[in-house]
């Protein structure tokens, strides 16, 4: 029996951001729920968008508000 009654936690799915469009990148929450509230980063034109979203041990912006449990949205010009 699980404390709550409702089974076994469900693993995280791997984050994997998606491109809505040019410029507009959407990672979703990397809570067990998988869901929650947005968010809007609007980031400037001369960073480039980074694949590594981990340096030096320190999550990027998009990856600390997903496992924060946000849905993420990084706009770019």
């Amino acid at each position: 029996e699980f404390a709550y009654g409702s089974g076994p936690p469900q693993p995280v799915a791997p984050m994997k951001p998606g491109n809505i469009a040019d410029g507009v990148t959407l990672v979703r929450p990397l809570s067990r729920k998988g869901v929650g509230p947005g968010m809007i980063i609007l980031s400037p034109n001369e960073e480039a968008a980074s694949p590594i979203e981990i340096q030096d041990g320190i999550p990027g912006l998009r990856m600390k508000w997903a496992e924060e449990g946000y849905c993420v949205v990084e706009i770019r010009p």
